[in-house]
């Protein structure tokens, strides 16, 4: 390896070897080195490594064309053929395929004229096919008829005619090429080893008789194979002496000649070992013609070499001059550039530019020593720059606390390279001073903080305790917020205030949060309440259609409303339809209270058919792009509107909805084009694209029943959708309904689930005070003894047990009175009657042994006592 190997890539290294192993780790994106590298290597090896990775068929078929070596020229074609041939095959047209058809081989011509979906791509290829033996083999084997016919009629030797004829699979393709042979000898050769009885028939009759039957060997047939024999011989011996010849030209002409007359003899299966002979001498003629080239081209690359050898001299001693010439700043930039043009002169072959090679390396060691030598100088005065800024721009967090000392360690490594008394000295300690005033004064006003928020914090947690007995919803709410907010605070606190603080925010929370539950049960059990006040309002609106009094009709009315108001909120399942039925019984109201108080209907006709005329008008003004004229048209309609008397009522407000909608649209429409904002149009998209996505995860949320975790989750989206921003318009409510619906259906599904839980818990009480009465009439049995008595008990425990819990506000009373009659059924034989159940209350079952000993121990003090 030489010395300028260690500045040149590793595919021009002077090694052959190392060339190779850097040609495989190439990849298919360095296209044009590959290319460079198959046409330029001086190694065969090395450029057919490059061949074999080269995707561009243009590269190829040029290496194809111009590379030295035979095998590596039909290397590079056939890997060309390879990437050529998939787009040919497909192609759909003649066109597309006609540039790429002159590019391929004539093997790879007949695989396109094989196998080509186009009929016109496969017509073309057969035409560009010249090897008669190619065309005689397209004729027997090709699926198209056409195709066959016409490379049948371009094949002039009878011996591949002869060929086409033993071989066709096509009785027509083998009859077409018997009629174009001539020669006797292959006509017999047909008659004998035809496939068909009709083609061996027409090579009979094209020998002048009938269809001879299997001859037997004859003096003549032998006489004719014999003289045949002898010319193949002849043949042989004169290509033999063809590639002794000097003169190559001559002896290339002789050989062709040769062939054409070989061919026009045809072959037999014995013929193999002659034409062996035939083969070889035509490769012998092809080696010396390669060896005399070989020789031509080395001799002029010697010429070549010698003359490029004193330019590169010549440069070479140019860019060594150049080289120990250069100082400054900047040398790294014109060492590259000469380097670069050292590397492009190639490697050093010669003494001479091996010694020039060593001069120049000399050359670039001395001057970067002489660059870097300054460059350190100037290098450790700008790290301190860098070290004194980046002081000055610390704060006060922990983090740059931690860069603070990090700095103060690299100063004191780089400070020796400073000369004495530097100015920098007094700018860094300046900067270093100011930044730990900084710190100190950060860390006061974080303790501060901390002592502000565990106050905070202390006051917070009394007040949610205080609410979670008295607090209204909305209370709760407010304080569950501030106590979700005040736990992400928690963090400026030290490790020991935050953790006993933590722990209480937790406990106001949990009990804030089963506060809420109740009150939010607690509101749906008055939505739920309200629902038989609502239907009887409807039902004393419906039970006026009687009533004649218009001023009774006002009252109960205005009555109505009034009450419906009182209501509040009814549930979301009956709540649209309770209001529909409302509002229908009062427009029935209005409309009888009009109809009394002398309204013509007529006149109410005619002016919903004027309102309803001038709806139709702003509808169709409501897309127009006229902004100026269709706004006062518009403008024009409301005022006659104005002056239209009243409409039926059940119709005016569904008509003036109309008509005010198609106005909107209009005003709306001229808003957007008028403001033509580029940026808000962007956001809105931006905020499509988001409630879109909030929309999707809703609805693929619909159907959890993971009611806790999946209700948090929506609550949360809910948020998003608030800060998400406006959509456009058009897309706003639809996006809305269905992010509302998807959120209601969840909601709907889990109101369900837990009105069924709270069925389930209701029955599970029937069952429990069930069990409880049965248990309190075994009390008065008095022909149950003890162990009868534990045994009931134990049945008892076990179906309670065995049922499902009870609504929370009646559950510990339930339980304390099947205790208790537990109790009582267990020790009614030591208690006097007058003992009643209220005093078991709260007393627990655990201490029922307790109680029995007692009750013992004072019988039998008694019965001494007695």
């Amino acid at each position: 390896m030489g010395f300028l190997d260690l500045f040149r890539p590793k595919w021009r290294h002077s090694s052959a070897e190392v060339r190779a192993e850097a040609v495989r780790h190439l990849g298919a994106d360095e296209a044009s080195l590959l290319a460079h590298i198959g046409k330029k290597d001086q190694d065969a090896r090395v450029r057919r490594l490059a061949i074999k990775k080269i995707e561009d068929p243009e590269v190829l078929i040029e290496i194809a064309r111009s590379d030295p070596e035979e095998s590596l020229r039909r290397a590079a074609q056939d890997r060309a053929d390879d990437l050529l041939l998939g787009t040919v095959l497909s192609a759909q047209d003649q066109d597309a395929a006609q540039a790429t058809l002159g590019k391929l081989s004539q093997r790879a011509l007949l695989e396109v004229a094989r196998r080509a979906q186009h009929g016109g791509v496969r017509q073309l290829a057969a035409e560009l096919i010249g090897d008669e033996r190619l065309l005689g083999e397209l004729a027997r084997t090709s699926n198209d008829p056409a195709l066959r016919l016409s490379c049948l009629e371009r094949v002039r030797s009878e011996s591949v005619l002869r060929d086409v004829a033993l071989g066709a699979a096509v009785k027509e393709v083998a009859l077409q090429a018997l009629e174009r042979i001539q020669a006797p000898e292959l006509l017999r050769d047909i008659a004998e080893r035809g496939k068909s009885k009709a083609l061996r028939a027409a090579a009979q009759q094209r020998l002048g008789g009938a269809p001879e039957r299997r001859p037997s060997p004859s003096t003549t047939k032998a006489a004719l194979e014999k003289h045949r024999r002898a010319q193949l011989l002849s043949l042989c011996q004169r290509a033999e002496a063809a590639a002794r010849a000097a003169d190559l030209r001559r002896a290339e002409a002789e050989l062709a000649q040769v062939q054409a007359e070989w061919e026009a003899l045809g072959s037999q299966p014995g013929d193999e070992p002659l034409r062996q002979r035939i083969d070889q001498a035509v490769a012998a003629l092809q080696a010396r013609r390669e060896a005399a080239q070989r020789k031509e081209a080395q001799a002029r690359l010697e010429a070549d070499n010698l003359r490029r050898e004193r330019e590169r001299c010549q440069r070479r001693t140019a860019l060594c001059e150049r080289v120990e010439q250069l100082d400054g700043e900047g040398v790294p930039i014109q060492l590259a550039e000469v380097r670069k043009a050292w590397d492009d002169l190639g490697p050093a072959e010669t003494p001479a530019e091996r010694e020039l090679a060593r001069r120049f390396a000399r050359a670039v060691k001395e001057a970067m020593r002489r660059h870097e030598q300054a460059e350190s100088r100037r290098a450790a005065r700008a790290r301190l720059e860098e070290i004194v800024a980046e002081v000055k721009a610390l704060g006060s967090a922990p983090g740059d606390v931690k860069r603070l000392r990090a700095l103060e360690g690299r100063w004191r490594e780089l400070e020796a390279q400073l000369p004495p008394g530097d100015e920098l000295r007094q700018r860094y300690e300046e900067a270093v001073q100011s930044v730990r005033a900084a710190i100190e004064e950060a860390k006061q006003k974080r303790q501060a903080e901390a002592e502000a928020v565990r106050a905070q914090c202390e006051t917070l947690c009394a007040s949610a305790e205080g609410l979670v007995e008295t607090g209204n919803r909305q209370q709760v709410e407010a304080a569950l917020k501030q106590v979700q907010a005040m736990q992400q605070q928690l963090r400026v606190l030290s490790a020991s205030h935050r953790k006993a603080l933590a722990e209480r925010l937790h406990q106001a929370r949990e009990r804030l949060t089963i506060r809420l539950k109740d009150l939010r049960e607690e509101e749906d059990w008055r939505r739920w309440s309200a629902v038989p006040q609502a239907e009887a309002l409807c039902q004393r609106l419906e039970a006026l259609s009687e009533v004649k009094d218009i001023k009774q009709l006002r009252r109960e009315v205005q009555a109505a409303r009034v009450a419906w108001k009182k209501l509040g909120p009814l549930p979301k399942e009956r709540s649209q339809a309770l209001w529909q039925r409302f509002k229908a019984a009062i427009d029935a109201v209005s409309t009888q209270i009009d109809g009394q108080a002398g309204l013509d209907p007529a006149v109410l006709a005619d002016n919903l058919k004027k309102k309803e005329a001038l709806c139709q008008r702003a509808e169709a003004l409501a897309e127009s792009t006229d902004w100026k004229a269709t706004a006062e048209e518009l403008k024009r309609l409301q005022g006659e509107w104005k002056q239209i008397g009243p409409a039926p009522r059940a119709a005016a407000d569904a008509v003036w909805k109309r008509f005010r909608a198609a106005c909107d649209r209009f005003f709306e429409r001229r808003k957007q084009h008028q403001a033509g904002d580029a940026a808000e149009e962007a956001a809105r998209a931006e905020a499509l694209a988001r409630l879109t996505a909030l929309c999707q995860r809703a609805e693929a949320l619909a159907e959890s029943t993971q009611w806790r975790e999946t209700a948090e989750e929506l609550k949360a989206m809910q948020v998003q959708w608030k800060q998400a921003g406006p959509a456009p318009r058009a897309e706003a409510d639809a996006l809305w309904k269905r992010f509302r619906a998807a959120c209601d259906r969840f909601f709907e599904r889990r109101k369900e689930h837990h009105a069924q839980l709270e069925a389930e818990r209701i029955e599970n009480l029937r069952k429990k005070e069930a069990l409880c009465l049965e248990v309190e009439q075994l009390f008065d049995s008095e022909d149950m003894g003890e162990q009868e008595a534990q045994e009931a008990v134990k049945q008892y425990m076990a179906r309670w047990k065995t049922i499902g819990p009870a609504p929370k506000k009646q559950s510990d009373a339930v339980w304390e009175r099947f205790r208790a009659a537990c109790d009582r059924l267990l020790l009614r034989q030591w208690l006097p009657p007058e003992l009643g159940s209220a005093q078991f209350a709260n007393r627990p079952l655990q201490d029922l042994g307790r109680r029995l000993g007692q009750i013992g121990d004072a019988g039998q003090g008694e019965s001494k006592e007695s």
